[in-house]
């Protein structure tokens, strides 16, 4: 019996300024680029055009600007392929690492596959991907106006520590996972209580412009005839006032002084009611 062969395939990734480049077409300002010295076996070489990609793709770097190249399997990735102007590239079988510094030169340690060819006349070239812009912190939008507005700029980040491929799989002596803190900040129910409770009602009053009604207390019995007849049976919330408030505009609604029998009474629109009656009340 033979054994049939398990033959894995390889993971497309999709880079478009890496597409770009093996038409051999000039890039435009849109593609956000950054200056880096690398400390290389060569010595350090300033690679002026290092492209930085928010899309799916992974990091590339010429072989001679990375150390420690071995097999992807050995540093627990699998080989991948990219997407070419002719179609799928051949396997990215091998990985290196890139040493290099930001703008403040702080020492970072990036995981790339090794690119063995030139691309399109390039032969030192860089790419790195939108996981090391988040795990690196690098300040995306200032690469981008840059290259847009002035040109490559050395790499900025958002932090001031150094970064090391390896540190999302170590535990530092701090208890924090590489250079991002596992600190859980306290979670307040109370907020998320009020700002829930905040936007239902602010939902409800903009689709039908009128306020949300009050829900009822559980151990609290309405009468319902009491309910259908009283004014704050309405959708509004009640407002309440205070004796010196309601006498003031006791005062001001006009009463009949001939009759002195019905001294709390009035007529609205010939309907004979209450001075206290809400219809009564002139604001």
């Amino acid at each position: 019996m033979t054994k049939r062969r398990v033959v894995k395939r390889s993971e497309v990734c999709f880079s478009s300024p890496f597409f770009l480049m093996t038409t051999g077409l000039k890039q435009s300002s849109n593609v956000a680029i950054a200056s880096l010295p690398i400390d290389s076996d060569r010595g350090t070489i300033l690679v002026q055009d290092a492209l930085i990609d928010t899309g799916g793709s992974k990091n590339l770097a010429s072989r001679h600007l990375l150390k420690d190249i071995r097999l992807a399997e050995s540093y627990g990735n699998e080989p991948i392929r990219m997407v070419t102007v002719n179609g799928l590239s051949p396997d990215y079988n091998h990985q290196g690492e890139l040493h290099t510094t930001d703008e403040n030169g702080i020492p970072l340690v990036i995981l790339c596959y090794v690119q063995e060819q030139p691309i399109m006349g390039h032969d030192t070239f860089i790419l790195l991907s939108n996981n090391t812009i988040v795990d690196c912190d690098i300040d995306i939008n200032y690469h981008a106006r840059t290259s847009k507005e002035i040109g490559t700029a050395p790499l900025k980040r958002l932090v001031q520590a150094p970064y090391h491929h390896m540190d999302s799989s170590t535990t530092n002596q701090d208890g924090s996972n590489g250079n991002r803190s596992n600190k859980q900040i306290p979670f307040d129910l109370t907020q998320l209580t009020m700002y829930s409770a905040f936007d239902e009602k602010a939902r409800h009053l903009q689709h039908t412009g009128k306020r949300l009604k009050r829900k009822a207390r559980r151990n609290h019995q309405v009468n319902p005839t009491h309910l259908a007849e009283s004014w704050l049976s309405s959708e509004w919330d009640p407002a309440f006032m205070s004796e010196i408030a309601l006498q003031g505009l006791l005062d001001r609604t006009n009463s009949d002084e001939n009759d002195e029998d019905a001294m709390d009474m009035t007529v609205i629109n010939g309907i004979r009611m209450s001075k206290y009656d809400i219809r009564a009340l002139k604001v």
